[in-house]
């Protein structure tokens, strides 16, 4: 019986989640639509900027134990290339993405 209430209880918590990511993307694409409207453009910020204008320390601290400790390749190949997307394209991915998982878990539960 417990693990069945913590099944649910992580069940919600992924739909939550799912639903942070994309209320997330959502607003930077109403920031980047609209932000600058006046303008004439509309400008995508890359996570990496908005991570640094966040927390700069953290960025740059999770860069140098991802170089130091794990792997200068995977700094370099996978970390780098991710934080140089527009944020509202990951946050929207990855939201999406885990939507379909919680969705597919759901899905498997109830059959």
């Amino acid at each position: 019986m417990a693990a069945r209430h913590f099944g649910r209880i992580l069940f919600a918590g992924l739909w939550c989640l799912t639903g942070v990511l994309l209320l997330v993307a959502a607003a930077l694409l109403g920031l980047a639509l609209f932000g600058e409207a006046g303008s004439g453009g509309s400008r995508f910020v890359a996570l990496g900027a908005l991570w640094f204008w966040l927390s700069p320390g953290s960025l740059n601290l999770v860069q140098a134990v991802t170089e130091r400790h794990l792997s200068v390749a995977l700094w370099d190949h996978l970390v780098f290339p991710l934080v140089q997307q527009p944020a509202v394209l990951v946050f929207g991915l990855a939201g999406a993405a885990l939507g379909t998982i919680t969705w597919l878990l759901g899905r498997r539960g109830r059959a």
